[in-house]
């Protein structure tokens, strides 16, 4: 095509419509003929893609994760097997309909073994301990023709005590195996032998619980390498360890969080005040401690829901005629937080007097269930206190946005709502028990 002015003119216009009308047997194709076998053709043969810078920009939590590492198929596996949790966890359900439906998806999804392959899972694999013959484990997951993992299941409400745990120390001191794990379905404790060869732990090294999964137990799993295709068992050792004493420490910590005891008092003590410590001075100083290490959580937490929720307006602020809600997790002190910024027209996070109303209630709620369930979601006037982050389980509604006007509504069971006034905010634990009872309605449904 020559170079300049390449538009049609009138006349060339209607040539090619006349030419488009032409019936098939009229068209003339003696100079060019028509190339009826393309077997020989070659797809893009003149082809050349035209370089174009483009930049993108990846949501937060995807880079999030992948600066941390994570496996993000895992991450939604186990965000499947956990709503399968959630639904089956108050079913009555025996010991077999518990495996096929829960146990066997996870060792086939989360770990990646064929449980109809005998090469990779053993059902009711022997593991006779002593004198007592034809003891047999639920599962064995093989490596090498080599038991590894044991798999000791239960029924979905079968308590894992130590009654249970015994019975897997049984077959676990029989056999080759250096893991095994306990499980009704629900919950999986995860257990090795390091305070004494080829005898199982008394205390797991990790426990997951479906039902309340976090992002802590995701990357645990990830670590272990214990999935069928970064199987190794040394790795996995080492890495149990680990888990152990870390979560020692964590239980530990919760433990001083939620009562400190004598010692750590006088440790502490110890280290802030120069004057003598007599025993009423230390028993005065113990409520000191609790209230600090509360307030310390508090602010904490605070400061990072904060830090979520600018960085969520940061990106929003770029979408142009973005009305969608947009939910993001952050994980806070071991749980998974969920903080959902409703977008009326303009984008708003949550105020500190909001945030700092929001953990008292969730700290009250956490005495009937795990923290990570409880949820802020903010609207124009007013924050709402979620359960499971669903807008149809509202535990209350805070209106604090005013410091001189504060405000908590409840609903009763029959969605009846009663507005309380608040002087502070230290005056929602004067409702302690409805929040509590809202919390159990949603555990009950």
């Amino acid at each position: 095509m020559r170079k300049g002015n390449s538009r049609l003119t009138k006349d060339q216009k209607n040539e090619i419509r006349a030419l488009a009308k032409l019936p098939d047997d009229r068209i003339d194709t003696t100079e060019v003929p028509e190339v009826l076998d393309w077997s020989e053709a070659k797809r893009g043969l003149f082809y050349r893609p035209v370089n174009q810078q483009t930049t993108s920009r990846p949501d937060s939590e995807n880079v999030c994760n992948q600066k941390r590492g994570r496996n993000m198929s895992l991450q939604k596996i186990l965000e499947e097997l956990s709503r399968n949790a959630i639904e089956y966890q108050d079913e009555s359900l025996a010991e077999e309909p518990t495996k096929f439906a829960l146990i066997i998806p996870f060792i086939q999804k989360a770990l990646g073994y064929d449980t109809s392959k005998p090469a990779e899972v053993v059902p009711e694999f022997t593991a006779d301990y002593g004198e007592k013959k034809a003891e047999k484990v639920d599962f064995a997951i093989m490596h090498d023709r080599k038991p590894v993992i044991l798999i000791e299941c239960k029924k979905v409400k079968d308590p894992l005590d130590a009654v249970r745990e015994k019975q897997l120390g049984r077959y676990f001191h029989d056999t080759e195996a250096r893991f095994g794990i306990l499980t009704n379905g629900i919950t999986y404790k995860f257990y090795t032998d390091h305070d004494s060869p080829n005898k199982m732990d008394v205390k797991p090294f990790l426990t997951i619980d479906l039902a309340n999964l976090s992002l802590g137990d995701v990357d645990a799993l990830e670590k272990l390498h214990l999935d069928k295709a970064s199987f190794d068992a040394e790795k996995g050792y080492s890495a149990a360890e680990e888990l152990k004493y870390v979560g020692a420490v964590k239980t530990y910590f919760r433990e001083m969080y939620t009562q400190p005891d004598n010692e750590f008092v006088k440790f502490l003590a110890g280290r802030v005040v120069d004057k003598h410590r007599s025993p009423k001075f230390i028993a005065s100083f113990t409520d000191l401690v609790n209230q600090s290490f509360h307030e310390f959580v508090s602010d904490e937490s605070r400061k990072e829901v904060k830090k979520t929720l600018e960085r969520a307006s940061a990106i929003s602020a770029t979408q142009e005629n973005s009305e969608a809600s947009v939910t993001y997790a952050k994980e806070l002190n071991g749980q998974v937080t969920h903080v959902e910024q409703v977008t009326e027209g303009r984008n708003r996070g949550p105020t500190d007097l909001e945030i700092e109303g929001y953990e008292k209630v969730r700290a009250i709620a956490a005495k009937a269930v795990d923290r990570s369930r409880i949820a802020i979601r903010t609207a124009r006037n007013f924050c709402s206190v979620l359960f499971d982050d669903n807008s149809h389980k509202r535990i209350c509604r805070l209106y604090v946005k005013d410091a001189t006007a504060m405000k908590l509504e409840l609903s009763d069971e029959d969605k009846n709502e009663t507005e309380y006034s608040l002087g502070s905010l230290d005056d929602i634990s004067k409702y302690a028990d409805q929040l509590q009872a809202a919390v159990e309605r949603y555990l009950r449904k």
